[in-house]
């Protein structure tokens, strides 16, 4: 992540309101489609996270493509989601406790 970043943002934007370049728009656009497209073609959707508390589980199938969505956005300059990182964490325990068969309650316990 970090290598990719640096390739996209050479140099840090200035932090002053609208002193940026057109550059800063573009980037930002460009990775906007590419999280739409991601969408569109991977399944990546959001999801009530807060749910699988209660159930114990998180379907772990999406967690690849929520965890590309989280990337570009980071690279492209958009302030990290929550709700991205809630969701791919709780997934990918949902899956190392079916893996490795726990009980529902610890696997609720863990989610």
């Amino acid at each position: 992540m970090n290598l990719e970043i640096s390739l996209v943002w050479p140099e840090a934007p200035s932090p002053e309101p609208f002193s940026g370049s057109v550059r800063i728009l573009v980037i930002m656009t460009v990775a906007g489609l590419i999280v739409g497209l991601l969408h569109h073609f991977v399944e990546a959707e959001e999801v009530n996270v807060f749910g699988a508390i209660v159930r114990g589980r998180l379907d772990p199938r999406p967690v690849p493509g929520a965890i590309l969505v989280a990337l570009t956005l980071l690279i492209g300059g958009f302030p990290r989601t929550q709700g991205a990182y809630r969701y791919v964490s709780r997934g990918l325990v949902t899956w190392l406790s079916e893996q490795r068969k726990l009980a529902t309650e610890i696997q609720r316990s863990n989610v």
